[in-house]
């Protein structure tokens, strides 16, 4: 897992993760682009989802609502980034021929 360091609820998110035996990276601060793909996905639910009105106070209706988003966001539209697949399509890919290493990013903890 890899988060930045602003979050007020990190310290718990990082207990949890020990507990988990999940590794938790951190960004440095003030480095942005060390979560480019968070931060463009983030951009994306702004403007596509929130600011388009899909925002309800009914916590069932939400989550229907999120659902239908990561739905449309994973299955239609192809992504520049993705080589002008889905992540849906992608993601298959990536589990049939493996990940290209051009875009592997090393962390070192």
């Amino acid at each position: 897992m890899q988060t930045d360091n602003g979050a007020p609820w990190l310290k718990e998110f990082d207990r949890l993760c020990k507990e988990l035996g999940l590794p938790h990276y951190f960004t440095y601060p003030r480095h942005p682009k060390q979560n480019t793909y968070v931060e463009i996905s983030h951009g994306a639910d702004e403007r596509e989802f929130y600011r388009q009105g899909n925002v309800c106070s009914i916590l069932e209706e939400m989550r229907k609502s999120i659902g239908n988003w990561e739905d449309t966001w994973n299955n239609f539209g192809p992504r520049e980034a993705l080589g002008q697949l889905t992540p849906a399509e992608y993601s298959q890919r990536i589990k049939m021929h493996g990940l290209p290493t051009k875009n592997v990013i090393v962390l070192q903890t």
